[in-house]
């Protein structure tokens, strides 16, 4: 729903007094007011549309006080605004500077986000028969559903609850920054700085969990968000001759105080067969979920520039990070097994850059990067329960009942799993600036980027990357009133991200319904390898190759009035897949004007038009209960 929005703002201003009659000091007030056409109603999604920011819609009439404030003498300087328009909305600034030996700046703002209700209406195909129409013929042993008071039963289903239907969800956020600068008169070229950032999200937002074995009952409810995180940040900075280096320190602290969610699922109606294939159910109680943990996060960032002479300059930056995931115990235990450690990420980056200008006309840049990440790996418990006494197989777990019947193991009870993201990357390349005539430029560029993956075996993927980058691109200059931009983008792709067994056979074809299984252990109905084992396709959304155009102009055909035009269409396919390749077309197209027909009024109109395709393969299972 499009909704309409009319401003209309009344300002007075008042000046204490002005710096170019003598005085040190000047000030302003303001104030004004703002209604809508047409208010927010409760039942719009606020994250449609320009109202996901905009606070004063959700009122018919809204005011605004601001001011400003500024003073200078004798060295001392002083200035500060202040805007408040409502609770969820301010912004306020402040400057101070003792002979700008020591200069102080301070920031506050504040502001409300609204978030979408996700209703999950698409979450409605089930198999729900009338209890009373019985359910012989909806399979030979169906699960009776323990929902809307057993009145229903079924085999398949999806179906969803949401406990909070008719909330209305938004984070109001404030952030305060502030940093003080100390230039030692000692020493012209070195300064020390101290940065320090506060950040709350608070409100209350829509939390999601899954039902007990699969994605079939999704229930969502309010949750409410409380999150704090504190930035420590010192530095300094020295300059020697043609020599500048610069070197900080960051610590991050994340905490949240968010409502703890829980959920007790569905109890099982025939437990003597499935009570060991499920690791919790209603007996259990209650189990957590939507949980964030706290953490922190250290990093070190030094940076050199080297001016070699005018036309030659070196740049290099270092900078390592070490995140850290404090909540690793208590409540998640339960799900994910005991940890025993804090849960560690190490990351490792190295830049540099040469930049040399040959002569008026030609200029180039070398330059290359450096990345290594290293993950902690997790330690997986699964909750391993067994059948009761009587049940077909006798009281055994799930593994036992296999190798029981046919000596095939079904799943591992305990395990390790490792990072996809651990490994390492480069990149080097070039690019080269030719100034063919004063309005006509030309930019040629490549880039090389080769990514290796440690734990490529246990995910599936392939073990490197390489990426080969070609860029060209031009402005031409009619006059001071008109410019063109063309750029091209070719990328080539070495054995791209894919996930290998990720979907049905190279040929697209899958298994067909074998009929009932032969007992309540039979190999051949059980996800592996009746499903996974199935699956032998390789899989991507990444591409092979890409080729990429797109052409801007920039026209002012009047003082008062600028244009502007840009089309962009790209292509993308990816054949080192297993069955049919993926592919991408994409074209965007845009116009807009502004106009200014006088000092204190802006117009401006504009139309985007996005076209957007992929093609692509999947193989969907269908399988029953």
């Amino acid at each position: 729903m499009l909704t309409a929005i009319f401003a209309l703002a009344t300002a007075g201003a008042s000046t204490v007094c002005a710096k170019d009659d003598g005085k040190w000091y000047s000030g302003e007030i303001k104030a004004g007011a703002t209604t809508t056409l047409q208010e927010l109603h409760s039942d719009e999604s606020g994250a449609k549309g320009g109202t996901e920011y905009n606070s004063p819609v959700g009122y018919k009439w809204t005011t605004y006080l601001g001011g400003n404030l500024e003073a200078m003498k004798d060295g001392f300087a002083f200035s500060a605004d202040a805007l408040y328009r409502d609770v969820y909305e301010q912004d306020y600034s402040g400057m101070v500077s003792l002979k700008r030996v020591i200069n102080f700046k301070t920031d506050y703002s504040r502001f409300y986000h609204r978030l979408d209700h996700d209703y999950m209406d698409n979450l409605n195909a089930h198999i729900f028969p009338p209890a009373s129409s019985g359910w012989s013929n909806w399979g030979s042993s169906p699960e009776l559903a323990d929902i809307d008071g057993g009145k229903t039963i079924g085999t398949a289903n999806v179906y969803h609850t949401d406990l909070a239907p008719d909330e209305l969800f938004g984070i109001a956020r404030a952030e305060w920054k502030n940093k003080v600068d100390f230039n030692i008169p000692m020493f012209p070229g070195l300064k020390l700085s101290f940065n320090h950032r506060f950040e709350q999200r608070k409100g209350e937002d829509q939390a999601m969990t899954d039902s007990k074995c699969l994605s079939c009952h999704v229930v969502s409810n309010a949750q409410s968000i409380n999150e704090r995180t504190n930035d420590y940040s010192p530095k300094a900075s020295l300059r020697i001759g043609t020599l500048a280096m610069e070197f900080s320190y960051l610590h991050r602290e994340f905490d949240t105080s968010n409502e703890d969610l829980s959920v007790v699922y569905n109890g099982l109606k025939g437990k003597e067969l499935f009570q060991n294939r499920l690791q919790y159910d209603n007996t259990t109680g209650e189990l957590p979920f939507s949980r964030t943990p706290d953490s922190t996060k250290d990093s070190f960032k030094g940076k050199i520039r080297w001016d070699l002479n005018a036309h030659n300059i070196f740049t290099a930056n270092y900078i390592y990070s070490q995140y850290t995931n404090q909540t690793v115990d208590g409540a998640y235990d339960i799900l994910m097994g005991k940890f025993g450690d804090e849960i560690d990420l190490h990351s490792n980056i190295v830049n540099a850059k040469f930049h040399s200008k040959i002569n008026r006309a030609f200029s180039f840049n070398l330059f290359g990067r450096y990345q290594n990440l290293s993950n902690d790996s997790v330690d997986i418990e699964k909750n391993v329960r067994t059948n009761p006494a009587g049940a077909p197989g006798g009281d055994v777990t799930l593994t036992e009942g296999y190798i029981n019947n046919s000596g095939w193991s079904y799943f591992e009870e305990e395990e390790s799993r490792s990072s996809g993201y651990d490994g390492n990357s480069y990149i080097v390349g070039t690019d080269l600036t030719w100034r063919m005539t004063r309005g006509i430029k030309f930019k040629f560029g490549y880039e090389f980027e080769r990514e290796k993956r440690d734990n490529y075996e246990h995910h599936h993927v392939p073990k490197a990357t390489k990426e080969h980058k070609f860029s060209l691109a031009s402005d031409w200059r009619v006059n001071h009133n008109l410019k063109f931009d063309f750029d091209y983008k070719f990328e080539y792709v070495d054995d791209p991200y894919v996930l290998k067994d990720a979907e049905c056979t190279p040929d697209g074809s899958y298994g067909v319904y074998a009929g009932l299984p032969a007992g309540l252990y039979d190999v051949e109905r059980a996800y592996e390898p009746a499903i996974y084992g199935e699956r032998t396709a390789a899989r991507s959304n990444m591409p092979e190759y890409v080729h990429e155009i797109m052409v801007k102009s920039h026209w002012h055909p009047l003082h008062s009035l600028s244009t502007n035009f840009h089309v962009k269409y790209r292509y993308a396919k990816n054949s080192d897949v297993d069955g049919k390749d993926w592919k991408q077309n994409m074209v965007m197209a845009g116009l807009g004007g502004v106009l200014t027909p006088m000092k204190d009024l802006v117009l401006s109109a504009g139309y985007t038009y996005m076209y957007d395709s992929y093609d692509s393969q999947y193989c969907i299972a269908i399988y029953d209960g």
